[in-house]
């Protein structure tokens, strides 16, 4: 499957299996604009990928795409924190 081939790809942030003209949809965020570009090239050189449509991003406003481990609560915060072995933070008190 393509989504296999191209997991590899530099700078690769999301691959999405996805219904319409194009099976997939890719977003690579690279650091400059020879990156991206080299990203797009290999996607050409992945066998089975026909057709690329690169749309290059101008700006843009991220919002709940990350997750952000500040929003638990100390109940969740402790109960992860049992798997991983580590300790907890220590807290400043003024």
């Amino acid at each position: 499957m393509h989504r296999d081939r191209l997991r590899d790809l530099p700078h690769l942030q999301l691959l999405a299996q996805i219904s319409g003209n194009y099976p997939l949809y890719a977003v690579v965020q690279a650091p400059s604009e020879a990156a991206g570009s080299e990203a797009i090239d290999r996607m050409f050189s992945v066998a089975g990928v026909r057709r690329v449509n690169a749309l290059p991003a101008l700006s843009a406003l991220r919002r709940g795409i990350t997750w952000d481990p500040r929003f638990l609560s100390g109940t969740e915060r402790a109960e992860l924190l049992k798997f991983t072995d580590a300790q907890p933070e220590a807290t400043a008190v003024a």
